[in-house]
């Protein structure tokens, strides 16, 4: 355990190391990833050369290779952020047994681009995450893969879809899809007005209170 800060105009360029790549936020880690809205934090391929310059000298970037794997009682905060020509921005990793401490995971005021999965937040062999998101824009994220924006089998209130802190979608075709698979708890209520997001409820458990807007 230990904690990772990352403030305003850090760049961090992401490669494949078995059996998770990237940054890899174990229990009782902590990454601080803060940027500004003038300088913000970078998550990127190693082959982007179009920030920091050509670092590896492999070709263009593949959108292969993850920003972060977080596994149960990792937490990760982020604000001004700009995560491109990835993978997977942000997703669990599968653990066995199951971690009894979720990963906690705050994404604020951040930009995700080029990348195949921006957000999984997906419990199976893990505990999921508990999961923020506020004034985040996704736009163009899959790259025509198919791979929706933000994935979930657990709750999905913490995405906010209404309001000042409202998220943004401004793909086209699934770069605008959040898939729901798991649930919404008992006395928790979210609201969902139209910010481009389109949902797609493959098997969609509301135990709580849904509110679609207009």
């Amino acid at each position: 355990s230990g904690t990772l800060d990352l403030g305003p105009g850090a760049i961090a360029k992401t490669a494949w190391d078995w059996p998770y790549g990237g940054i890899r936020v174990r229990a009782g880690g902590v990454v601080n990833a803060l940027g500004s809205a003038s300088a913000p934090v970078v998550f990127t391929d190693r082959a982007d050369g179009s920030v920091g310059g050509d670092t590896c000298g492999c070709g263009g970037p593949q959108r292969q290779y993850d920003a972060f794997t977080v596994l149960g009682g990792g937490t990760v905060n982020v604000s001004h952020a700009r995560f491109g020509w990835l993978g997977t921005a942000i997703g669990p990793a599968w653990e066995w047994p199951a971690p009894q401490a979720p990963a906690v995971v705050t994404v604020r005021d951040s930009t995700f681009t080029d990348t195949q999965r921006p957000i999984v937040n997906n419990p199976w062999y893990s505990s999921g995450a508990s999961l923020v998101l506020e004034r985040n824009v996704f736009a163009g994220t899959s790259a025509g893969t198919g791979e929706a924006a933000v994935t979930f089998d657990s709750d999905p209130s913490g995405v906010v879809l209404a309001g000042v802190n409202t998220n943004r979608f401004t793909g086209s075709g699934r770069e605008r899809v959040i898939v729901l698979a798991g649930s919404l708890p008992s006395g928790v209520e979210w609201n969902v007005e139209p910010h481009g997001q389109v949902l797609e409820t493959p098997g969609f458990d509301v135990h709580g209170t849904l509110d679609l807007g207009p």
